[in-house]
């Protein structure tokens, strides 16, 4: 399974035994195979959330962690209507094997802020959830990726609300601060953006096509450009 579009990103998701995988960040084209591709990958997410959910619902799973689980694969799913759709920027990170193990959406609210409106990682590599091989760094990775791309945009402000307080805790630690209420948070200035991408590199891409961010470990991720393939309406 290939995802088509706009390279924004790649590098190595770590793991915390055994090998780690390389993933790609990519704006999807709107395209049937790209739709099709979501929607499987979506159900592999439920599948995930599900069994989360009934390890919680047993007593062996922290029930927040379900929670969770059920916010990612509601994202994927949203995701895949706003591509559907025409709405937002999306973003998903794809691992060598084929699997979205990262999902994002971000929109220009009007000139100079932005929202970023979803943002979820596969329910398997959740902080707690059960086995060995969650992988790591995926989220941060996101956000530097799409960050690179908001600087493009000139955009000075960017404003969530996150899902739980641990994610309010994610953002709080990237320099978001609390803004309003139902917990917005801000983030402003374009030196707040440009921390983001901290712990990544920011390296020209196609000669006038703007920059893309490597994360990880930059020797072992060669950058691989996306087939382009066409749109569907």
């Amino acid at each position: 399974m290939i995802i088509t579009g706009k390279l924004i990103g790649y590098g190595r998701a770590k793991a915390a035994y055994g090998n780690g995988v390389h993933y790609q960040i990519v704006l999807p084209d709107k395209t049937l195979d790209n739709l099709k591709a979501i929607a499987l990958e979506g159900q592999r997410w439920l599948v995930t959330a599900e069994r989360l959910r009934n390890l919680a619902n047993e007593g062996h799973l922290d029930v927040a962690i379900a929670r969770r689980a059920t916010f990612t694969e509601e994202v994927l799913a949203s995701i895949g209507e706003y591509l559907r759709i025409g709405a937002f920027f999306n973003a998903l990170a794809v691992d060598d094997y084929g699997r979205i193990i990262g999902a994002s959406s971000y929109g220009i609210m009007f000139p100079g802020e932005a929202a970023l409106n979803l943002q979820a990682i596969d329910p398997a590599n959740l902080a707690g959830a059960p086995g060995s091989q969650q992988l790591r760094g995926i989220g941060t990775a996101m956000v530097a990726a799409i960050s690179r791309q908001l600087l493009h945009d000139n955009i000075e402000s960017v404003i969530l609300h996150p899902f739980d307080q641990q994610a309010a805790i994610f953002w709080y630690k990237r320099g978001f601060v609390p803004a309003g209420k139902g917990g917005l948070m801000r983030l402003s200035g374009r030196k707040g953006i440009e921390k983001l991408i901290d712990g990544c590199i920011a390296v020209p891409d196609e000669p006038g096509k703007g920059d893309i961010v490597i994360c990880g470990e930059e020797r072992t991720t060669a950058p691989v450009r996306l087939p382009q393939a066409a749109s569907v309406h």
